[in-house]
């Protein structure tokens, strides 16, 4: 047994402090599952991220951000938050590379890493107009026939 006089008091001050900081809030953890970086996209393209964020303090909202600007923010059910929240969020894909990135808040304000993914979105092709070809209109013509023998044109 230890006689708690020949430990310095600093020590057990020490002790306390450390075992008290082990037990701050962490971050929450965010994993993008769609689409895979590096997706290939057209202009006009809806793209839809799928995401789950996870935290023991509860996630009260998740923010999508294209190229460092937010572009949508979903928050929990329920104001409290909830310990995992999975979103799918969507962005109309604009031509050129981006980055996508997703993060999530706790109930205690602290903000998760951002998680990215980069998508590559091509011009979108333009179809061409239907080509008509130069048709003329079907037009009436007159034929008259010959009266039947024996009779006139103008006999009825």
């Amino acid at each position: 047994m230890l006689n708690s006089k020949k430990i310095p008091r600093w020590l057990i001050f020490l002790a306390a402090l450390l075992a008290a900081c082990s037990s701050a809030p962490s971050k929450p953890s965010v994993v993008i599952s769609s689409p895979a970086s590096g997706s290939n996209f057209r202009a006009g393209d809806r793209v839809v991220i799928e995401s789950r964020s996870e935290d023991a303090r509860a996630i009260v909202r998740v923010e999508l951000l294209v190229d460092g600007v937010v572009v949508k923010t979903d928050p929990a059910p329920t104001a409290q938050g909830q310990p995992a929240l999975a979103v799918a969020q969507s962005w109309k894909a604009i031509q050129g590379a981006h980055t996508i990135s997703v993060r999530a808040y706790n109930r205690d304000g602290l903000v998760s890493d951002p998680v990215e993914i980069t998508v590559n979105v091509a011009p979108l092709i333009a179809q061409p107009a239907p080509t008509t070809a130069a048709t003329r209109a079907p037009t009436a013509v007159a034929t008259a026939l010959p009266a039947p023998s024996g009779r006139s044109a103008q006999s009825c």
